[in-house]
């Protein structure tokens, strides 16, 4: 019953930093001390660009950004090629570098056990979810709660940014990046809309140059981190 109250008040949150309390208060009853949300990464060295939830200890978030562990470590890593959740005791350490993050992370701010969820959309893998403490309640059913509460969450966030905020795109520009994420072509998207197929490649580049993206991939993963559009 504790985590469906979490939900209603998930859905009562207007702003991150009342989405982050609510998620540390519900992760909290499963011995979680500490947990993260990143999206895709666009520049794996924007690592500030890729950060959704963010409940992580400052002084660690900020060694993590300088020394660039994202780059080196095992969870992240595992998480790109994983569909189902898992625990971080379960996943293989490949390199001396991959072993100092964990060691690093264990020893200087408790994190000793976690769980990571990674987070799937219409165009494939989106986001990872990370949540950690020294003492964790690994039972199925805690473990389902966590990855429940992880998604509704994420979901949850991606929301409130899009209702929080003034668009950068336009409408049609938001529709056509919209079919784009569900893997529609220039074409399809043409058809569904009644425009021509060149109007979408033009609404396409305009995306681009708006959101500062290389391709039209980055574009929808950059879409929907600002909300302009949903997962």
């Amino acid at each position: 019953m504790a985590v469906f109250l979490a939900f209603e008040r998930l859905d009562q949150a207007r702003t991150d930093k009342e989405t982050r309390e609510v998620l540390a208060d519900a992760l909290g009853a499963f011995g979680f001390e500490y947990f993260i949300a990143g999206s895709r990464r666009i520049d794996p060295h924007d690592f500030d660009r890729m950060l959704l939830l963010d409940g992580w200890p400052s002084r660690w978030r900020k060694q993590y950004r300088g020394d660039n562990l994202l780059q080196k470590d095992p969870i992240a890593r595992h998480a790109r090629r994983s569909l189902d959740p898992f625990l971080w005791k379960d996943v293989p350490v490949q390199t001396a570098d991959e072993l100092r993050v964990m060691d690093l992370a264990a020893a200087d701010y408790g994190f000793v056990s976690g769980f990571t969820v990674p987070i799937y959309g219409t165009t494939g893998y989106q986001a990872t979810f990370s949540a950690t403490g020294r003492d964790i309640d690994a039972s199925r059913d805690a473990l389902k709660a966590a990855e429940l509460l992880a998604l509704y969450a994420y979901r949850r966030t991606i929301r409130i940014r899009s209702e929080s905020r003034e668009f950068v795109l336009t409408r049609r520009e938001r529709e056509v990046m919209t079919w784009a994420a569900a893997g529609k072509s220039a074409w399809d998207t043409g058809e569904i809309l009644q425009i021509s197929e060149q109007t979408v490649k033009c609404h396409i580049s305009s995306v681009l140059a708006k959101l500062k993206v290389c391709s039209k991939a980055q574009a929808i993963v950059e879409s929907m981190r600002r909300g302009e559009i949903e997962p």
